[in-house]
């Protein structure tokens, strides 16, 4: 799995929805006796200004998992925006690993976003964490 301690100021920043497969209805309150459909992945972006967090080098950690019985290939775009990373602020890319991997060069897009490409089977997750490039 993954090293908590390395990742907690990262893990307790705000987060914002990037993948939405799991759907629950029923009565208010969720309860035991809710029914959830899973149609696909799951996703949420901790994010992490530079303004907000100068202590840590990480600017977002994507968290992915697949709650569906099925395996799930797809590419999810990551909104950086929030995460103080724009090409309004002369970024233009960042650097992204995915599960302690070795860091990629990844290029933003016009609208702030990366592409994640995930591939996961039945109940798993994967992360990805986001630099800034140095210079």
């Amino acid at each position: 799995m993954w090293s908590l301690p390395r990742y907690r100021r990262i893990l307790t920043a705000e987060s914002v929805t990037i993948a939405h497969g799991t759907v629950c209805w029923g009565t208010a309150p969720i309860s035991p006796n809710s029914t959830c459909t899973h149609n696909g992945l799951d996703a949420i972006l901790h994010r992490a200004p530079a303004h907000f967090y100068p202590d840590i080098k990480e600017r977002g950690l994507a968290l992915v998992w697949n709650p569906t019985s099925t395996h799930i290939s797809t590419t999810l775009q990551a909104p950086l925006y929030y995460a103080g990373l724009s090409t309004a602020r002369s970024v233009t890319t960042v650097m992204v690993s995915e599960q302690e991997g070795a860091a990629q060069a990844v290029a933003l897009t016009g609208d702030d976003t990366i592409p994640l490409t995930v591939s996961l089977g039945p109940r798993e997750l994967t992360w990805f964490v986001i630099t800034e490039q140095e210079s």
